[in-house]
């Protein structure tokens, strides 16, 4: 047998073992002490990479990670070195050390009671004793704790550092777990040597000074002391600040502990609560990118805050209170505003993108505040004005992290607010060209009108698709009728005084054309990206793009294709990105509320009278033959969006590694060829280099080639009929017919390996890449919708409990999804999903002849029951979370006013309709559910039996008709919103017959009657019989309930909530459940990374 001959720490599972090791001796950190010895590992001292190690363990290993036992031993992991290369004496064993503190008082000083933090009696205890170490042995740095020279370092005299002191303040913070480059040293030497009396300088040194006392305190002494100074010096520069601007000691300190937590919520808690003054600077801190704002009532409270004291007033109270503020104007200039503004809109999109018409009316007081006589060097108050109102019309057009297309109707209400701001206004606010293609960036992604889908039908079937009379009427319609809103925006640019460039003429394309155009097909999308500046030439390809997007299937796409916007240029990787795109794209299904340009679907070619040899001319090539042609003709290696569509549609691995192999990234992409625990650490780490949009192509791929594989037959792959089979099969005994041994026989089952290694490559790419993991959803998106889907896991189990691997996986990483980046309507859409598929799966068999028929036998019912009990529960808690209705309405002096969110037919009036305030009323919710989740969430509360959901659900539903969470496209017939919510009753109205009670039903059933008669509700009852929507509910109704007959015990508990029953975490906790003994290695062996 070979030998292995790598290399210690070379492979994940050496380094794991070899971190394990060293971690149980050595706890190192952020802030080295003298005399320790950083080691060089590469690996050692880095936090995110030990938590990758630690998702990547070896299955069925025994041997298990050290880990903090208190608060002060994962204190003592933070404080280790603070400047790389220290010296080589033995390093300190912190975790040997006592740490029994004594309990200290208050002291009894003035002086020392004066530098406790403000907010010192809300501090826990563990806060309160190390604040008043700190108050008591400051004294003595300095003086009985002499500073050392500071040595060959010069003082760092830099004029134009390259972050500012507020940026270097959250960079400590994210420091704190991790070992210093020399680059990350320079600044904090910087900022600890700053003598400079600025707010920002003096927060940074106060952090830098709690972390050295509280390393004293453990006997520690921390380098940093030498540039920090003495507490003499430090206590005079703090009584020269409070003697010109009234800010004090405790005002500092409080402000580190309003930033010490992790949570940005919790940050903002402490921040409202805090008896201190506020200033600008940290409001920007708490508003940084990498905070997670997730509560809507903490995002309130802080627009709330910024209303009252930067909006409607130039300062906070406490500020203009004192003398060294009198006269100094506005605190939040308008070049402030739009860099919070930037930020608020950043979080707004991440969790709460119905929120954005709030921003718009924080931005519209904020305008009206501003004065229009202001003769300031720069500008007038009028072209200030104006440039906030364009700023932040562009930065509202930004997309949703989820679902974007779907949620960009609020991102049009806000905007529609600033337009009717601006075009009241005296005197009126001039739009610029960016403003106005931020609006029709915006325009394209909303879902048609009633008239823009009739000008959709009425289109021809050949390109270019001229509009078509249909009849007389159509004959005598104006050439206006014709136009989309974004096109008629078009035409106000144009009015305004601006000319059409390349950049307009692409949103034309995708919004439809406007006189003197060709026709386009009005695609709802994202606008393409475009260029400025030097790079201002490639606009010409995002329009070559766009209209190739502009098409409703591959033969309109390549006519396109093949005839550029201008003679003789070749085409780019971006418009053979939008080729491939159509190239692999799906066909349409049949439904009539699906048009051109509705969806990413294609459809079917039409042929008219063409010949065949025009046929075979006008018929596009494969996406291999495309991708030949790229290279050897054009000579483009792809990147970008072009190899993200590669690989995510690539017909086999092979394939995917092909095209990385051929882009920019083959150097970085060597962990892709061989499994995760085997891939070295220097792979991984090359790995969470590349772009996030090409490995999120990569999972995708990965998920959508979870096929089957020749595998030799388990152990327990037989039906269990008999007990004297069971235990032979899972013991490996002689079984009744033979040794079970010998009967082996390669059969083609359903494998974990690409959804697992999927799981696995997420884990440890999103542990390497910080920014990744607190932004980046989708690739658990792509694994919850395949486990959701037609995908199975392989379990060694055997085929029985396929299902209850890919349920339990499924929940793992629900779990760790939700916790983490919270809840959002695709995973909860995926959960209710994969309810009604593990009831399905379980219940139902395909016979010989293709049928469906019942199973009868399930392999373990009872644990079944409690992974189904437990989904249904994440169901309603994430279904109460998602609809949760938005806190008390920020109080303004006036009543929120209702939302249109679309246009009327007659057309656009200045950009704008005809409409009132775009306030958001406390009936709002933060995303957008109803429609396709909510007929998902009804179909799964039918399946588990919840009678009383269902009926909570309706009564939800109905409820919303006169308030904001029910939008406009559920309740116009010609939406896709409309027919699911259509089907959502239909399918309650035949399940409530079985399941909930009869009065209920005729309740219902008669309240939407009277909204059909008193308020004009467009949704019906569908009588029985009525073959409308119903009719496509009722293949779903057969098997729903044959499966509630089925699990009458799950009906029981999901009604009567069974406390009893435990759910296992895994395979290996179902022993007492399981009917049969399972080997405990193979049980291991399943077990959830």
């Amino acid at each position: 047998m070979a030998t292995d001959r790598r290399q210690p720490h070379k492979t994940v599972g050496d380094a794991q073992r070899l971190f394990q090791k060293r971690f149980k001796d050595d706890r190192p950190g952020v802030f080295e002490g003298v005399g320790s010895n950083p080691r060089g590992d590469p690996f050692q001292h880095d936090d995110l990479f030990k938590n990758a190690l630690s998702e990547l363990q070896n299955r069925g290993s025994e041997s298990s990670q050290s880990k903090p036992e208190d608060e002060y031993d994962a204190a003592a992991a933070e404080l280790a070195g603070d400047k790389p290369g220290g010296s080589q004496s033995k390093p300190r064993n912190f975790r040997a050390e006592s740490r029994n503190f004594p309990i200290l008082d208050l002291p009894t000083d003035p002086a020392q009671l004066k530098a406790l933090p403000t907010g010192f009696h809300d501090m826990t205890k563990l806060e309160q004793q190390e604040e008043l170490w700190i108050v008591h042995a400051e004294e003595r740095l300095g003086r009985e704790w002499d500073l050392s020279n500071p040595g060959k370092h010069r003082p760092y005299t830099h004029d134009y550092p390259p972050y500012s002191p507020s940026k270097i303040i959250g960079m400590l913070h994210r420091w704190r777990n991790k070992t210093w480059d020399h680059q990350q040293w320079n600044l904090a030497r910087a900022i600890a040597g700053n003598r400079s009396l600025r707010l920002p300088v003096l927060t940074a040194q106060a952090f830098l000074r709690r972390h050295i006392f509280l390393a004293r305190r453990r006997g520690i002494e921390l380098k940093m002391e030498r540039y920090l100074g003495g507490t003499d010096e430090w206590k005079s520069r703090l009584a020269a600040l409070e003697a010109q601007t009234g800010v004090s000691e405790a005002d500092i300190k409080q402000w580190v502990w309003i930033l010490s937590p992790e949570s940005g919520d919790v940050k903002l808690q402490r921040f409202f609560n805090s008896n201190c003054r506020k200033p600008l600077f940290l409001l920007q801190l708490l508003l940084a990118k990498d905070k997670k704002i997730r509560e809507p009532a903490t995002f309130l409270g802080l627009l709330q805050f910024m209303r009252e004291n930067y909006v409607l007033a130039d300062r906070p109270q406490d500020e203009l209170n004192h003398p060294a503020y009198k006269g100094q104007g506005r605190s939040m200039t308008w070049w402030h505003y739009l860099v919070f503004l930037y930020r608020l809109v950043w979080h707004c999109r991440e969790g709460w993108p119905a929120a954005m018409p709030l921003l718009a009316r924080l931005t519209a007081d904020y305008i009206g505040t501003m004065r229009i006589d202001s003769d300031a060097p720069a500008m007038t108050g009028y072209q200030a004005r104006s440039v906030v109102l364009n700023k932040s019309l562009q930065y509202l057009s930004w997309p949703a992290r989820v679902r974007p297309v779907d949620h960009m109707e609020h991102n049009w209400a806000a905007q529609r607010h600033l337009l009717r701001l601006a075009a009241t206004a005296e005197p009126p606010l001039i739009m610029d060209q960016n403003g106005y293609r931020a609006v029709r960036a915006v325009l394209i992604a909303l879902s048609k009108t009633k008239g823009e889908a009739r000008n959709a039908d009425r289109a021809a079937k050949t390109w270019p698709p001229y509009r078509r009379a249909v009849d007389g009427m159509d004959e005598r319609r104006d050439p206006e009728d014709d136009l989309s809103r974004s096109a008629k925006a078009g035409i106000l640019v144009r009015a305004a005084g601006y000319n059409d460039d390349i950049v307009d003429r692409a949103l034309s394309a995708l919004g439809g054309s406007t006189f003197g155009q060709s026709p386009t097909i009005q695609t709802r999308s994202l606008p393409p990206p475009f260029f400025s500046g030097l790079n201002a030439s490639q606009n010409i390809y995002s329009e070559w793009s766009a209209q190739v997007r502009a098409t409703r299937n591959t033969r309109e796409a390549w006519m396109v294709f093949e005839n550029p916007p201008e003679p003789g240029i070749r085409p780019s990787l971006q418009v053979y990105g939008e080729m491939f795109e159509k190239l692999y794209a799906s066909p349409v299904t049949d439904s009539p509320a699906i048009r051109p340009g509705d969806a990413k679907e294609v459809f079917p070619v039409y042929d008219s009278n063409l010949s065949e040899f025009e046929i075979a001319r006008l018929t596009p090539p494969s996406p291999e033959e495309l991708y030949d042609h790229m290279l050897l003709q054009d000579k483009l290696k792809p990147s970008g969006f072009c190899l993200v569509v590669l690989v995510r549609n690539a017909s086999s691995k092979m394939a995917a590694l092909r095209y990385l192999s051929d882009s920019p990234w083959a150097p970085y992409v060597n962990a892709f060829k061989e499994p995760v625990s085997e891939v070295a650490v220097e792979s991984l780490k090359a790995l969470s280099q590349i772009p996030v949009p090409i490995f999120n192509a990569w999972i995708g791929m990965l998920c959508r080639l979870h096929t089957r594989a020749m595998r030799e037959e388990g152990i327990m792959t037989q039906s269990f009929e008999g007990a004297e089979h069971e235990i032979a099969n899972a013991t490996g005994a002689d079984a009744p017919n033979g040794d079970a041994g010998q009967n082996r026989r390669p059969k083609e089952v359903s494998r974990a390996g690409s959804i697992q290694e999927a799981i696995e490559l997420t884990t440890a790419f999103q542990a390497l890449n910080a920014k990744s993991a607190s932004r980046n959803r989708l690739p658990w998106h792509t694994i919850m919708n395949a486990l959701a889907g037609r995908k199975m896991l392989y379990s060694r189990l055997g085929a029985e409990f396929n299902m209850l691997e890919t349920l339990m996986t499924f929940l793992r990483v629900y779990e760790r999804t939700t916790f983490s980046k919270g809840v959002d309507p695709v995973s909860f859409e995926a959960l209710c999903i994969i309810i009604r598929k593990a009831l399905k799966i379980t219940s139902f068999q395909k016979s010989e002849d293709g049928k469906m028929m019942m199973r009868t036998y399930v392999a373990s019912t009872t644990v079944i029951e409690g992974l189904l009990l437990r989904a249904h529960r994440y169901a309603t808690k994430s279904f109460a979370a998602i609809t949760a209705p938005a806190p008390a309405e920020m109080d303004d002096g006036g009543e929120p006013e209702r939302t249109e969110s679309e246009e009327s037919e007659e057309g656009v009036e200045e950009g704008v309709d005809d409409g009132v305030d775009d306030g958001v009323t406390p009936e709002m919710l933060r995303y957008n559910v109803v429609g396709r989740p909510i007929h998902r969430y009804m179909m799964a509360m039918a399946c588990c039996g919840d009678h009383k959901e269902m009926v909570r659900l309706m009564d939800w539903l109905l409820d919303g008709w006169d308030r904001e969470y029910v939008r406009e496209e559920a309740k116009s017939p010609h939406n896709l919103d409309y027919h699911y919510t259509m089907r959502t009753i239909a399918y309650f109205a035949e399940m409530g017959r079985e399941l909930v009670e009869p009065a209920e039903m005729d309740r219902l059933k008669q309240r939407l009657e009277d909204m059909r008669h008193e308020k004009g509700c467009t949704w019906f009852w569908p009588e029985e019989g009525w073959q409308g929507e119903a009719a496509h509910a009722l293949p779903e109704l057969e098997t729903d309930l044959a499966m509630l007959d089925r699990w009458t015990r799950l009906r029981q508990m999901v009604n009567f909530a069974d406390p009893e029953h435990e759910v296992p975490d895994s395979l290996s906790g179902l022993g007492r459940n399981l009917p049969v003994r399972v080997p405990e290695q193979l049980a291991e062996a399943t077990d959830f990374v």
